[in-house]
């Protein structure tokens, strides 16, 4: 139903995430939304600890092949993913659409490094 499209990276913290939200199939909807997620992953837990999200990206109706536009600054002292054969920390967009019923998702992983950039 959604697409999160954005370049692969990586980012920095501070870095703003740019990217657009495609909409697969026409879906009658209260709003759509976006967010920046820092969650801990393991084979029994998920948890996000930081979430930096954004107004509503639309309201209303969405029909198929829409395009939405979005930017999110990472948090200046955002934390790099992280893996382990236990769990994982990552940074996620995640896109949704808030409607009657379960409100679809699409999720993409950022790779977030250690330190500012010094492009």
């Amino acid at each position: 139903m959604l697409r999160v499209q954005v370049p692969p990276g990586p980012y920095a913290p501070g870095d703003t995430v740019r990217g657009q939200v495609v909409v697969d199939q026409d879906v009658s909807a209260r709003k759509l939304l976006v967010s920046l997620r820092y969650v801990e992953k393991s084979p029994d837990y998920e948890e996000c600890a930081v979430e930096v999200a954004a107004g509503p990206l639309a309201q209303g109706d969405l029909r198929t092949g829409a395009t939405v536009d979005f930017a999110l600054e990472l948090p200046s002292d955002a934390l790099p993913g992280y893996v382990s054969s236990h769990g994982s920390l990552r940074w996620e967009v995640d896109a949704w659409i808030d409607k009657r019923g379960l409100d679809p998702h699409a999720r993409v992983e950022l790779q977030v490094t250690a330190g500012a950039h010094t492009d």
